[in-house]
């Protein structure tokens, strides 16, 4: 899938994936967070989610967070953006929503 730039509107289109794309994304799964993964084969993250259960790679695991990386998440929280605090500890933005509400 490519973008496809207009001035406010990107759309994309179906590619097949390639096999060096597979065997990037067999490498990386598990490894890496699930948009650094999109980002780095050009494609959606959903896009990415289907091809894993198309080559039978299950879910996707959840790494357990670090202390470091809870203080780090405690110290910024209040001062960042989700943004921000998600590229400092290396997680995505659903992972950082989970982890800060289940504080509240």
């Amino acid at each position: 899938m490519t973008a496809c730039a207009t001035p406010d509107i990107v759309r994309y289109r179906y590619e097949a994936n390639t096999n060096e794309e597979i065997n990037l994304l067999k490498r990386s799964f598990n490894h890496e967070p699930l948009e650094h993964i999109a980002e780095r084969l050009g494609r959606t993250p959903s896009a990415v989610i289907r091809q894993t259960y198309r080559l039978d790679l299950g879910q996707a695991k959840q790494r357990d967070w670090s202390p470091a990386e809870l203080k780090l998440l405690r110290d910024l929280y209040p001062h960042k953006t989700r943004e921000q605090i998600a590229a400092r500890p290396n997680r995505s933005l659903n992972s950082l929503a989970i982890k800060a509400t289940s504080w509240a």
